[in-house]
């Protein structure tokens, strides 16, 4: 089951009900982990953690790419800043196939999907 949202500047593909056996920490700055549009696509192929003190922030024109299973997870704060000329994409590496979509445990009160 999927379900394919979108917003100004963001389009999200979430898919329910899948599961992952590897997880890799990505690291960034001291509390930022950023992707940007100048080095996309990114290809995600283990699990982006983002722990309770981190912040994963994700600036226009991105685009991600995961394989598998493979999802985001949240335990700190997400900042999504797509908009209409340059929206972030995040999509499954096979048009046919499913990814892990973006999993809130414990968000702060800074998880921002912005258009």
């Amino acid at each position: 089951m999927f379900s394919i949202k979108t917003l100004p500047g963001i389009l999200l593909i979430l898919l329910i009900g899948t599961s992952c056996s590897q997880q890799k920490k990505y690291a960034g700055s001291e509390n930022e982990i950023v992707f940007s549009g100048s080095a996309s696509p990114h290809h995600i192929k283990h699990n982006i953690v983002v722990d309770s003190a981190m912040k994963l922030v994700i600036l226009p024109g991105t685009e991600l790419i995961f394989y598998d299973t493979a999802r985001i997870i949240i335990q700190g704060s997400i900042h999504i800043m797509g908009d209409e000329g340059n929206p972030v994409i995040l999509r499954p590496a096979l048009a046919d196939s499913q990814w892990g979509g973006i999993k809130l445990l414990r968000p702060d009160d800074s998880c921002i999907f912005e258009g």
